[in-house]
């Protein structure tokens, strides 16, 4: 089996700037609506006899793999270079200048909800997929982000054509959320959560949502970008439901560190809600799962909660179920996936191809059947060519 690569270093605006070759080592993760990085070393003094500066940031590291010998390449990620560093191995004393980089979720690290308290801007009733991409919208994308008090301003958007956002599809639940002055990745992160929470009451109506900045070819004219930015949601499920397939065991050596465990130690299964007000004026609303509560006779525990900032009982009532959701008993199985090539008595378990990131797969553990996410990728490559990939469901509840 043969591994390739193509590792490009390109400017802020994403144009390719030079092929990289010869590197000492090279490592990154992948990851499900969550910040992405990476990690690359080279020799210094070759790398900066071709750049001076040699180092700017936000240019960009892109990422090409083959899975195996005849596959075509597919891009991996791409990663804004934040951080540098020079130093000296004391083996041999080659220098090495290593950078440090994020993917495209790092531009929802640097917007906040910026506009006040129970406007339009910071409380809203939606569908989680298209409340995610009006916040998007309204906090960084050009002519249509807003000021402080809502005026519209592109102060604060992205380069022009360079960052897009995916058109509405109203996919996900309709929820009510407040979330003034926060990080816009953590505020999609809350709504993903509450998506996750709506499915677990109601599978069969309601789907998961999940969120990306992607990577996007553009054609533009005059000094323009050849690869920018999307946001995009995806529903039900990230990658492909395999389930049917490839099953995941020991004995077919294509996990490692599975560990099964049920808690009950820290479960709550009655919550009640504090929401505005206070003394008689004060709103509690009550959530209770009945059937966690009846599952014996002494397991109701209870938990009370403030909401303050929430403004009607739907979104009381969404706190509660968050509540229930995060306390709820804990069945872990923490699993290692393996990219393995297989032989006469073992299938084959290739990462990129029989398994990838968000795909859903069968694992046989302690006696059960189980399915799991994968969340997670790490891939290193090392000096020698040597690739390690492993992925994990780092979601741990089954």
């Amino acid at each position: 089996m043969t591994v390739e690569y193509e590792l490009y270093l390109t400017d802020d605006h994403g144009r390719r700037k030079k092929l990289i070759r010869d590197t000492f080592f090279l490592s990154y993760t992948r990851a499900v609506s969550a910040l992405g990085t990476c990690s690359l070393g080279l020799a210094f003094k070759p790398f900066i006899a071709d750049f001076n500066p040699y180092f700017q940031p936000d240019w960009r590291l892109e990422i090409w793999r083959s899975p195996k010998y005849g596959t075509p390449l597919r891009r991996e990620d791409v990663f804004m270079l934040r951080k540098f560093e020079v130093y000296t191995r004391r083996e041999d004393s080659v220098q090495i200048i290593q950078f440090y980089g994020r993917n495209g979720i790092d531009l929802l690290n640097r917007r906040h909800i910026i506009q006040r308290a129970t406007t339009q801007w910071t409380t809203k009733t939606d569908y989680a997929d298209d409340m995610m991409k009006e916040i998007v919208r309204e906090q960084m994308l050009y002519g249509s982000s807003v000021d402080e008090d809502g005026t519209q301003d592109n102060t604060r958007a992205w380069p022009n054509g360079e960052f897009s956002v995916e058109s509405d599809k109203s996919a996900g639940p309709t929820i009510t959320k407040s979330f003034e002055g926060k990080r816009v990745f953590d505020v999609l992160k809350d709504i993903k959560a509450t998506s996750f929470q709506k499915y677990q009451d109601d599978p069969d109506n309601v789907k998961r949502i999940f969120f990306n900045v992607d990577p996007v070819p553009l054609s533009l004219s005059g000094n323009a970008s050849p690869l920018g930015w999307k946001f995009v949601t995806r529903s039900g499920l990230y990658g492909i439901d395999r389930t049917n397939g490839l099953e995941f065991s020991l004995e077919n050596e294509n996990i490692e560190s599975p560990t099964y465990s049920l808690s009950h130690l820290d479960e709550v299964n009655s919550v009640y809600v504090q929401g505005g007000g206070r003394g008689e004026t004060q709103i509690i609303e009550p959530v209770t799962d009945s059937a966690r509560v009846i599952s014996s006779s002494w397991n109701r525990v209870e938990k009370v909660t403030s909401a303050s900032n929430e403004t009607d009982t739907t979104g009381l009532q969404d706190a509660g179920t968050a509540e229930l959701e995060k306390n709820k008993p804990a069945e872990n199985l923490p699993v290692v996936f393996l990219n393995t090539p297989g032989n006469a008595d073992t299938p084959r378990s290739l990462y990129g191809l029989d398994w990838d990131l968000g795909d859903r797969l069968p694992i046989n553990y302690a006696g059960k059947q189980f399915e799991a996410e994968v969340n997670i990728i790490y891939v290193s490559v090392h000096d020698d060519g040597r690739e390690e990939v492993t992925g994990r469901n780092e979601i741990q509840n089954v």
